[in-house]
């Protein structure tokens, strides 16, 4: 009689679950890409629904929202235990949060003294 009970079984931990944030984070650096982030500031700067000098303030924000929000995810998630994945994910959204911060720079720099046309 040693049957074994069915529901007396070693059972399963729940699989982890996706981080939400981990998530977040990715869509926010995507679109804080700094070409998207600058054109729309700049359309907003030309219709004057924002002051002159805001757009670049914003998007330095933004690029860094992304970079705390990519470490934050990644904080939680090595924290959790085993109950949350995505750090692929965060790892992905504080790449492009790098590359991005890193082009935005690299882009004013070399234009700052850059002059476009006859009158320059």
């Amino acid at each position: 009689m040693s049957d074994s009970i069915e529901y007396a079984s070693q059972t399963t931990s729940p699989s982890p679950r996706l981080s939400k944030l981990a998530v977040m984070t990715l869509l926010v650096s995507l679109l804080a890409c700094p070409f998207l982030t600058g054109f729309i500031g700049h359309k907003l700067e030309e219709i004057n629904f924002v002051g002159f000098g805001v757009a670049r303030p914003a998007v330095l924000a933004l690029l860094m929202l992304s970079l705390i929000l990519a470490v934050f995810a990644l904080i939680r998630i090595r924290t959790s235990h085993g109950q949350l994945r995505g750090s692929d994910l965060a790892y992905y959204a504080l790449a492009l949060s790098v590359l991005w911060i890193a082009l935005s720079f690299a882009i004013y720099f070399a234009l700052r003294n850059a002059k476009f046309g006859p009158g320059d």
